[in-house]
C-alpha cells in the first residue's frame, strides 16, 4: 500500500495564506466593482463637503438612529403635493431595503416653512417613523436652507421637479443634492454616495 505524501507545515501555511489573500482581494474587488461611480449619478454632487450648521433648529437623532443621515427637504404641511411627496420618499425608503444598513440611518426631514405645532406635524408624517417635520419661523429656515441648497419654491410647494433633497451625513456635512426621480435611481444614488462617504 503507497504512503499518501503529507505536506510540510509551511506549504500547508503557504497554503492557507494564499487562500487567506484571494478570500480578502475578491472581496475588496468585488465591494469596488458593485459600487457605482460618483461621476454617473443623476446628483450635484459638491465640490466640497459644506459643514452645516443647525443653528437653534431642534434638530436631534433619535435613539434608535444615534448617526443618522438626513434628506432635507424644503415645504408645507398643509401641502397636499408634500404628502404626496412624502409617499414617494416611502418609495424610496423601500427601495434601500436591500441596503438595511443605510435605509434605518437615513431621516427625511422637512423644513415646513408653515411652522406646525406638534399635532399638526404628527399628522402630517401619519405614523412614519423615518421622517422629521422641523418647523420654525421662515428666517431661520431660510438660513439652514441656504446652507443646503435647497429652499422652498413658493409657487410649486412640494411639486415634481421643485424639490431637490440635500444628502447630509451624520457629521453635518452636505454631499450632495438629489433630485426628485424615480425611487429607484434616488435609493441607488443615496447608497453611492453614502457608501463612497463611509
Amino acid at each position: 500500500m503507497r504512503k499518501r505524501s503529507r505536506r510540510s507545515p509551511r506549504a500547508r501555511l503557504l497554503v492557507t495564506l494564499a487562500a487567506l489573500v484571494s478570500l480578502i482581494v475578491g472581496y475588496y474587488l468585488g465591494q469596488s466593482w458593485r459600487r457605482q461611480p460618483l461621476d454617473d449619478l443623476s446628483v450635484i454632487l459638491f465640490a466640497e463637503p459644506r459643514a452645516i450648521d443647525y443653528g437653534d433648529l431642534a434638530i436631534t437623532a433619535p435613539q434608535d438612529t444615534p448617526h443618522p443621515w438626513r434628506l432635507f427637504v424644503a415645504g408645507d404641511t398643509r401641502e397636499s403635493a408634500c404628502g404626496d411627496m412624502l409617499r414617494h420618499y416611502a418609495r424610496v425608503m423601500n427601495r434601500l431595503a436591500a441596503r438595511a444598513g443605510i435605509q434605518q440611518r437615513l431621516r427625511v426631514t422637512l423644513l415646513a416653512y408653515d411652522n406646525p405645532d406638534a399635532a399638526a406635524a404628527t399628522a402630517f408624517r401619519s405614523g412614519v417613523t423615518w421622517a422629521d417635520v422641523i418647523g420654525a419661523p421662515s428666517a431661520q429656515l431660510d438660513r439652514l436652507g441656504t446652507q443646503l441648497g435647497i429652499g422652498p419654491d413658493r409657487e410649486h410647494v412640494c411639486a415634481d421637479g421643485h424639490t431637490d433633497a440635500s444628502l447630509v451625513s451624520p457629521a453635518h456635512e452636505a454631499w450632495a443634492l438629489i433630485p426628485n426621480d424615480a425611487p429607484a435611481i434616488m435609493a441607488a444614488n443615496i447608497v453611492a454616495i453614502v457608501e463612497s462617504v463611509e
